[in-house]
């Protein structure tokens, strides 16, 4: 594999009671990577959250938190942490929900081609194993929108 710096994106609005699992479950995926060269950092973009996440990430580890001042919903905190990770000089950026909704394990198999130098870019869907009844209002966006 070739060495690379890679940046760990979860962005986090008031998931106190999820954001050091999340963090726990990310590095204990990615700390295995350490052993191929790579380099992964978390970063947590607290999005004016009313509650303790961001010092609930410091606490648990995050390599960095940054808060937004107001809650700037999720495209605006996901397009912070991609230009948080280019202007550092990361070469690999994942983006993680808070709230466990992805499993790390699956991502790290995800980015495997990457590391590997076969691929640039990788997208998963998590509609092919989906262990919950999604109602169909939403499972029909999914389909519409992704």
């Amino acid at each position: 594999m070739v060495a690379k710096k890679m940046l760990i994106l979860i962005p986090a609005y008031n998931e106190a009671g999820t954001i050091e699992q999340a963090i726990g479950n990310v590095r204990a995926c990615f700390q295995s990577y350490r052993d191929h060269g790579v380099e992964p950092e978390i970063l947590i973009i607290d999005d004016g959250s009313g509650d303790d996440t961001a010092a609930l990430a410091e606490k648990a580890g995050a390599d960095k938190v940054i808060r937004n001042p107001r809650n700037m919903k999720l495209g605006a905190t996901v397009w912070r942490g991609m230009v948080y990770g280019r202007d550092a000089g990361y070469d690999i950026l994942i983006k993680i929900d808070a709230d466990l909704q992805h499993s790390p394990q699956d991502i790290c198999a995800l980015i495997r081609p990457i590391l590997e130098g076969r691929a640039n870019i990788v997208y998963g869907n998590r509609l092919e194993r989906i262990s919950y009844a999604m109602p169909l209002v939403r499972r029909t966006g999914n389909k519409v929108f992704t």
